[in-house]
């Protein structure tokens, strides 16, 4: 089974859109950092706890050795430290990220890591028809007026392809 390291933001948004059940109905091991995981407020960390519990998301705490290589696997200024976590265990693991975060996804294709955002998340999830395409515009809508960084474009492109 393919491996995803998954961002915060990909959890804050499907948090927020209570849509954290389509992630996890995908055929991937998803895996998320101790140090995303912290990023994320009480309530979000809540909403995986199940997740956890279930197997269904783990939680990788890097060891003493891993936390000095990752401090040296340092890359730019420009990443957090958890997005050099999540960089350093795409690497080690050979997975997949999960991001929509621009410098992180500049930073996999630079390292030709893949990297896929919620867009995706909404694709794969109408294709497993774990939502329908009504729905999914109605929820990206929302997520249009929560999270401002979101592609515009490509947003808009699938709004009018889920309508008609």
């Amino acid at each position: 089974m393919t491996i995803a390291i998954t961002d915060a933001n990909i959890f804050i948004d499907l948090c927020y859109l209570d849509l954290l059940h389509l992630l996890f109905s995908l055929e991937y091991e998803m895996i998320v950092t101790a140090e995303v995981l912290e990023e994320l407020n009480p309530v979000q960390q809540n909403k995986l706890a199940s997740y956890i519990t279930k197997g269904q998301l783990q939680v990788y705490a890097f060891s003493t050795d891993e936390v000095i290589a990752l401090t040296a696997f340092h890359i730019s200024s420009a990443l957090s430290y958890s997005d050099h976590s999540v960089l350093f265990l795409a690497r080690k693991l050979a997975a997949v990220v999960l991001s929509g975060d621009n410098r992180l996804r500049s930073e996999c294709a630079r390292q030709h890591i893949p990297v896929h955002g919620i867009l995706w998340v909404f694709d794969m999830s109408i294709d497993k028809q774990q939502i329908n395409k009504r729905e999914a515009a109605g929820k990206l809508e929302a997520l249009m007026q929560f999270n401002k960084r979101l592609p515009l474009p490509e947003c808009n492109r699938r709004l009018e392809q889920w309508r008609h």
